[in-house]
């Protein structure tokens, strides 16, 4: 399975899981408000000041969602100080956004190179080159800023996720838990140990990472995400009843026909097969030819003829 998304925020201190797939905007204050690093003649303390404030400007403008007025004010704080590390970076964020992928790299490998190799820049670096799905480069990020700072947790998170893509399941398992070592509650590094032990057919192993995960959260606040791996891994386990339930709890069948299909499978499994006629027809009004689901249906057909003839022959 995949895991939620495949864009990372960074943030594994966070206890919502966000299933987005583009970059978060770049929003740390401080950040904003360092200095020009390297700059060839110094600066002015008017030009410093004025990059400065344009570029609080263009953090402001990303919170609010105004992406246009971002761009020009980092831009603007660009101007003001070339070599203000911080104007790049936001200005790479805001460019990702819009789609000016290398665009923004460009500038993203500007502020890396402007902060002296900060290494969360570096992971944000690392992460877009992810997105583009160029390996070796996001790699190489990852491994600089695991060797600028070895305990950044979200180095290690990148460094998992590129290992998980290259199909090294073992390697990437590491990096989680280190990850997870550093940031006890990161979300996203339990959801992606999950998904590997469920790729390896240890659904035991992942179960028990989801409810582990699943403990962090309130009554009724658990995320879908976790509901669905969950049944994942109860249907693998035999626990068929549990798995329907942890399906109904994730919001199916609505989301899609793949998980009506697993919804409807778990309660065919469970002998509930009114509720898996019903789930099926929700199904098949959104993907009437989804051959999981007609294979269902086939298959509670067969089942409840079968219950009938049975019951005629008990009542002779």
């Amino acid at each position: 399975m995949r895991g939620i998304h495949s864009q990372r925020t960074g943030n594994c201190d966070a206890p919502r899981i966000v299933r987005r797939r583009s970059l978060l905007l770049w929003t740390v204050l401080p950040w904003a408000l360092g200095g020009c690093h390297s700059y060839p003649v110094k600066p002015s303390a008017h030009d410093m000041v004025a990059s400065r404030q344009i570029a609080l400007r263009g953090i402001e403008a990303s919170q609010r969602g105004d992406s246009a007025s971002a761009e020009m004010y980092f831009s603007s704080a660009i101007q003001a100080c070339p070599e203000h590390d911080r104007a790049h970076a936001g200005y790479a964020d805001v460019l990702w956004k819009r789609g000016a992928r290398d665009l923004a790299i460009g500038h993203m490998e500007q502020a890396v190179r402007l902060s002296g190799g900060d290494p969360d820049l570096l992971v944000r670096l690392g992460r877009m080159h992810l997105e583009q799905g160029e390996h070796e480069a996001a790699i190489h990020r990852a491994e600089q800023a695991i060797r600028s700072n070895r305990e950044l947790a979200t180095a290690w998170l990148l460094q998992g996720d590129i290992l998980r893509e290259r199909a090294e399941l073992d390697p990437a398992l590491a990096s989680y838990y280190r990850a997870l070592s550093l940031q006890e509650h990161c979300c996203e590094a339990q959801l992606a140990v999950a998904d590997i032990y469920l790729a390896q057919g240890r659904p035991q192993r992942a179960l028990a990472t989801l409810e582990s995960l699943a403990s962090r959260f309130g009554t009724g606040q658990i995320p879908a995400e976790v509901h669905r791996r969950q049944g994942v891994a109860q249907k693998a386990l035999g626990r068929f009843d549990e798995a329907a339930r942890s399906f109904v709890a994730a919001g199916l069948p609505g989301t899609s026909s793949e998980w009506a299909g697993e919804l409807a499978e778990a309660q065919l499994l469970a002998g509930e097969l009114s509720a898996a006629r019903l789930t099926v027809a929700e199904g098949m009004r959104h993907a009437p030819d989804n051959p999981k689901l007609t294979r269902i249906a086939s298959e509670i057909d067969r089942q409840q003829q079968r219950m009938a003839v049975r019951t005629s022959r008990d009542s002779s």
